[in-house]
């Protein structure tokens, strides 16, 4: 007997834009370095507590050649019946953990209701309802420096420089000054997003213009102390 040959496919390339920088501010907006081992890959970033920490994402365009997409939030300006694919935000970022108390309503904080961040284990990036609703959550919690949620440029950049010394220089600016086109940062985490003791992945990915996604990245948040 003849076999016939198992036809595999292949996965689509995925041609847009490069994550240049993902890391995490202190309070005061300075960098807070990596922990452990130089170069481990996904880089851990260790904090006393579960808040009181900024989320940065910078981008550039990638192999596609299309601008990186300014959009952390469609939920705002979006019909909520258009197609799942169209309500998809161009910063994509999930957590591997509950956030806060998880709430999935969509951007439901109030001052009496506090809505935390689903979480979901293993990153999935399909266009489904519980998909699209959690990347919204978590980007309504990304702002610009006038309060909107699209990105940012280098002119409003959120990064605060430090001299040789680690002094805060008032100067601000993109992570990776070279590469960068965009920036994205969150407002600091408060106890509505805190993050639980011990290790939680962070995984995002950025989209272009052109509606391409690009390759993602990943970085640990580990908690070495609950929040009193």
């Amino acid at each position: 007997m003849t076999q016939t040959p198992t036809v595999t496919s292949t996965p689509t390339p995925l041609v847009g834009p490069t994550v240049t920088y993902f890391g995490l501010l202190r309070s005061n907006d300075t960098l807070i370095p990596p922990s452990g081992t130089p170069g481990a890959s996904p880089p851990v970033y260790s904090v006393l507590f579960g808040r009181n920490f900024r989320i940065v994402v910078e981008g550039k365009p990638g192999p596609s050649g299309a601008s990186v997409g300014p959009d952390q939030l469609l939920s705002y300006k979006s019909d909520r019946t258009a197609p799942l694919e169209l309500q998809i935000p161009d910063l994509q970022i999930e957590a591997s953990n509950l956030l806060g108390n998880g709430n999935p309503a969509v951007c439901a904080t109030t001052s009496t209701n506090p809505d935390g961040v689903p979480g979901i284990l293993l990153p999935d990036f399909t266009p489904t309802l519980e998909i699209v609703n959690l990347l919204n959550d978590f980007g309504c919690r990304f702002k610009n420096g006038a309060g909107g949620y699209t990105g940012r440029s280098v002119s409003d950049a959120c990064v605060q420089y430090t001299d040789f010394d680690g002094n805060p220089t008032g100067e601000y600016g993109y992570a990776d000054s070279t590469n960068s086109r965009v920036e994205f940062c969150s407002e600091t985490i408060t106890l509505n997003e805190l993050f639980p003791v011990g290790d939680t992945v962070l995984t995002v990915r950025l989209r272009d213009t052109d509606g391409n996604a690009g390759a993602s990245a990943q970085i640990i948040v580990r908690v070495v102390n609950p929040s009193p």
